[in-house]
């Protein structure tokens, strides 16, 4: 029996181009997408941008949305091993905070790899170790590259419902956001990066604050908030017709690497989330076989716990100007002298 033809809307459309656009960060990254039909003449709609918003295991962690994942990756000696890789890779450093020899294989802040400031030395210090004569910085970065644009081309092709011979038709064009404060050398070593993530197609790049203002500019309302002008807040397309010539918009970039307001600035916050911990040593200096023979956490559970309490506290600031929070310590006697209450202490800032 005769196959039926295919009607010509239901036959795969390879007359299309992809835009993936990458926000690689210090501490988290993010890919969102638009597809273009090239046949069809159209104007791009900021609501057809697509960001992914669902990554492995990232929907158990609670508190948290999905729309990004931690940049880290596991290093592995078995070339043919799957790569454990964002979330997943947390999870596993969680599960298993007291095994140094696990923790020892955490490959993370690898854009620090392409930073020149001394702030960044301590993040490149600790990435020594994973290269040599073979591996270079870009591998290192091209290796989680890999798995964020993998993971990104496997969820297009299930949302758009095409095979991978279709999707590798279409046209790719790759952009990446960069620190304004970045030249040349680091471009270049980024776009190396990306080829060695198998990027094929073209690849531009854009400041990060030209891309954030250019997406308050164009972002409707709701969960996106908008953009304040003189302590008016303008929403959607209208806001481009509130600003005048001689206007100034600012844009602050508040990163996991650098702080970008006006002028770029090394300090972070990882930066910030460093001199936490180290506050945190010199607090509980002392006292950490008090706390483990009154059964409380090892040294390096708790830091893992704290970590992940000060970057809580960081994602949902929302600019007051003082802050208290007990952090709690299981085991931690009282110290007025020292801030301590029972199991807690005092912080602030």
């Amino acid at each position: 029996m005769a196959r039926k033809a295919l009607r010509s809307d239901r036959l795969p459309n390879t007359n299309k181009t992809l835009y993936l656009c990458c926000d690689y960060g210090m501490t988290y990254s993010c890919v969102s997408f638009y597809i273009k039909d090239n046949a069809r003449p159209e104007k791009l709609d900021i609501r057809d941008i697509i960001v992914i918003s669902r990554y492995p295991k990232g929907s158990n962690m609670q508190s948290r949305d999905t729309y990004e994942v931690p940049t880290i990756h596991l290093h592995c000696n078995d070339e043919g091993a799957k790569c454990i890789w964002g979330y997943s890779a947390t999870a596993e450093l969680t599960q298993n905070c007291d095994n140094d020899a696990l923790r020892s294989t955490a490959i993370q802040y690898t854009k620090a790899l392409m930073e020149s400031n001394s702030e960044s030395d301590v993040f490149r210090n600790a990435l020594a170790a994973f290269l040599d004569s073979e591996v270079t910085p870009a591998d290192l970065i091209a290796k989680f590259l890999s798995c964020l644009m993998d993971h990104a081309l496997a969820t297009i092709r299930d949302q758009e419902r095409v095979d991978e011979a279709t999707l590798y038709q279409w046209k790719k064009i790759y952009t990446f956001t960069v620190p304004v404060s970045w030249g040349p050398k680091q471009k270049r070593m980024l776009k190396e990066a990306a080829r060695l993530a198998h990027c094929e197609g073209d690849i531009k790049f854009v400041s990060e604050p030209e891309a954030a203002g250019l997406y308050a500019l164009e972002s409707d309302s709701g969960s996106h908030g908008g953009l304040s002008v003189f302590g008016q807040t303008l929403l959607g397309m209208k806001m481009l017709s509130k600003i005048k010539v001689g206007n100034a918009v600012l844009v602050s970039d508040l990163g996991g690497g650098t702080s970008l307001i006006i002028v770029g600035c090394s300090v972070g916050s990882e930066m910030l989330q460093k001199k936490f911990e180290d506050l945190i040593e010199k607090r509980l200096h002392g006292e950490w076989q008090n706390i483990e023979r009154a059964g409380g956490e090892s040294k390096s559970t708790f830091l893992t716990y704290a970590k992940t309490w000060f970057d809580d506290k960081k994602r949902n600031f929302e600019g007051e100007t003082t802050f208290y929070g007990r952090l709690r310590v299981p085991g931690l006697r009282e110290n007025e002298a020292k801030g301590f209450q029972s199991c807690s202490i005092l912080i602030s800032w």
